[in-house]
């Protein structure tokens, strides 16, 4: 399930990101996230939809915060790694497997 996200509209570097994490089914904290990204590391994805690619930042758990099963994709969870740290996320970024 994908629906249109105004704020990734607004800010394409977000959709980048997000659209590399769904190719190689990777998650990535919350907080690592918006280190790498230099945005609020509270609520990174604030006023951003709840989707298939909005859901591969995850809390300290592996699962998105606030989202309903059916926004979840199905392969959330085929890769056990979850990045926790900007320097490893923005690593693999540069080199993604």
């Amino acid at each position: 399930m994908r629906r249109q996200c105004k704020r990734c509209a607004r800010l394409p570097v977000f959709r980048d990101h997000l659209e590399l994490l769904e190719k190689h089914r990777q998650r990535v904290t919350y907080s690592a996230f918006a280190e790498a990204l230099k945005t609020d590391p509270n609520s990174p994805l604030r006023d951003h939809v709840n989707d298939h690619l909005h859901c591969w930042v995850v809390t300290a758990k592996g699962d998105p915060s606030g989202y309903q099963p059916i926004e979840i994709h199905p392969d959330l969870k085929s890769r056990a790694t979850i990045i926790t740290s900007a320097t490893d996320y923005l690593s693999w970024r540069a080199n993604p497997l």
